[in-house]
């Protein structure tokens, strides 16, 4: 969480709780509708968090996979649901945190090519980055097997986007998909795990309901330019945040100030 408290007109001391970028409810209004689903996957997400109090943690998300015809999207519950309070005043039952996955994937099924959505964190409200990329992984099949959701899987091991991922693919659902941006195996991948990173189908079901793409402000930029953005947002979070100064960063529990050598540890999903 983050707490924000004005101190007179020309000053404003915003109190952390969180030692990581802060990510808030954007307006959906005006979305474009890109396909419509034919089945939904659940995953319950488990990824790094360093918070001001306990120090490193695990935080949890829901991760929602929507498969239509041509494109897919994946996305987190969580900030979905923050954004639909937001723009339409409607009452869901969601933890105001600000800690949820802020990404989302949406793959073009037949091209096999993956636009790669981040949303830009603190006051940088309804502005996005986005690049494009190829879907295109390496896989090695193993003849390991396990079951997942009552699904006999396969295990699979690869090496991709700096990261090596072991993950759970069932032959019975014969989707070319999983989480994040796994994929290309011969069914749906199930269970993936990445060091402080996994992903763990918890329902799947069909539905029939419209993909869409919020009408934010994306400005397109590369891979490796996105990589080396949101690295310099955790080496220099101070001036981020602070917006060059104009504002004090403090630790709610310590009162501390934060300084200019402030930095966020920096444990992405994807590193190179």
């Amino acid at each position: 969480m983050l707490i924000t408290t004005a101190i007179d007109a020309q000053n404003v001391a915003i109190g952390l709780h969180s030692s990581s970028l802060v990510y808030l409810p954007f307006d959906l209004r005006g979305s474009q509708t890109l396909d419509s689903s034919r089945v939904m996957i659940k995953y319950n997400a488990a990824y790094p968090r360093n918070d001001v109090k306990k120090g490193k943690s695990v935080a949890e998300d829901v991760m929602i996979l929507m498969v239509g015809k041509r494109i897919s999207k994946f996305y987190s519950y969580g900030l979905d649901c923050m954004d639909r309070r937001k723009s339409y005043g409607v009452k869901i039952d969601v933890d105001r945190r600000q800690d949820y996955v802020p990404y989302q994937i949406y793959t073009n099924i037949l091209n096999e090519h993956v636009d790669v959505v981040n949303r830009s964190p603190f006051y940088d409200m309804d502005k996005a980055y986005s690049y494009k990329d190829s879907t295109a992984i390496n896989w090695n099949i193993t003849a390991v097997t396990d079951s997942v959701m009552g699904y006999l899987c396969q295990k699979a091991t690869c090496s991709a986007y700096g990261r090596d991922w072991e993950v759970w693919f069932t032959s019975d659902i014969p989707i070319r998909l999983g989480p994040w941006r796994l994929n290309g195996l011969p069914g749906l991948i199930l269970k993936a795990r990445s060091g402080n990173y996994s992903f763990v189908a918890k329902e799947l079901r069909s539905i029939k309901e419209p993909i869409y793409k919020p009408n934010w402000q994306y400005q397109s930029i590369s891979r490796d330019a996105w990589l080396k953005l949101e690295k310099s947002w955790h080496d220099s979070p101070y001036f981020y945040f602070t917006e060059g100064g104009k504002y004090r960063i403090f630790n709610v529990f310590t009162r501390t100030d934060y300084s200019e050598d402030w930095k966020i540890p920096y444990d992405p999903i994807e590193t190179e």
